[in-house]
């Protein structure tokens, strides 16, 4: 419900409340407003929103972003000084040798054109990382498993415009623009190539709900083309 005339009231007195039944990777929205002692009212604030978290995905696990439905069980958060920079699901970076489709995540920081180029494309000079993820239920087995992806990027820098990936539990706290031991990723720095690169990487001893992260980091440095 994105108008107000049709939303569901809910009255409470208490500081915090707990809302339940709602559905998961939807977005809803709340306005707020008091309930004064002789039954007036005062103005609705202004519209608030929030997306629930995806139900995790089980493996085996596929996703080549050519479905609308998986694509809105992934979600995206920025950290440090920029709030421009983020991901999105589109066809301007072309897609990768795994897919035979025309979508791909990748990172830009003019939100309104979703124009792949390198005008829209080069990193704001700060510091700041921009997490892509997706939970996923990786079962009680710690067999071993392979995960594969596409990517392309290129920095100015080794640090710059680069492209990490972690595995981490969901209630992992992100300090510095990276999660703690930033330097426990998998695999290597991905950020040196514009053309579409497959990796893959062996994952062992790994169970329960995992968040699986693609962090799109730069440390000032600013980049050539954008980690996808």
């Amino acid at each position: 419900i994105t108008n107000l005339l049709t939303a569901t009231p809910i009255i409470d007195s208490t500081p915090n409340i707990h809302i339940t039944g709602l559905t998961p990777a939807t977005t809803y929205y709340i306005w707020l407003r008091s309930v004064c002692d002789s039954g007036t009212y005062s103005d609705y604030s202004t519209k608030i929103s929030f997306k629930t978290e995806a139900t995790p995905a089980t493996i085996p696990y596929f996703c080549d972003f050519e479905s609308d439905t998986e694509n809105n069980n992934w979600f995206y958060k920025t950290y440090g000084n920029n709030t421009t920079t983020k991901w999105i699901i589109y066809t301007h970076a072309g897609n990768g040798l795994s897919s035979s489709g025309t979508n791909s995540a990748y990172i830009y920081n003019h939100f309104s054109n979703q124009v792949y180029d390198d005008s829209a494309y080069h990193a704001i000079n700060s510091t700041y990382s921009s997490a892509f993820y997706r939970d996923i239920n990786f079962g009680t087995n710690d067999t071993s498993l392979l995960l594969k992806f596409d990517w392309k990027g290129k920095a100015n820098s080794p640090y710059s415009g680069i492209l990490r990936v972690y595995i981490r539990d969901l209630n992992e706290t992100i300090t510095n623009n990276l999660p703690i031991n930033p330097n426990d990723n998998l695999g290597t720095f991905y950020s040196d190539d514009t053309s579409w690169h497959t990796a893959e990487i062996e994952l062992n001893n790994i169970t329960g709900i995992k968040r699986l992260y693609f962090f799109a980091y730069n440390n000032g440095g600013g980049a050539l083309v954008l980690p996808s």
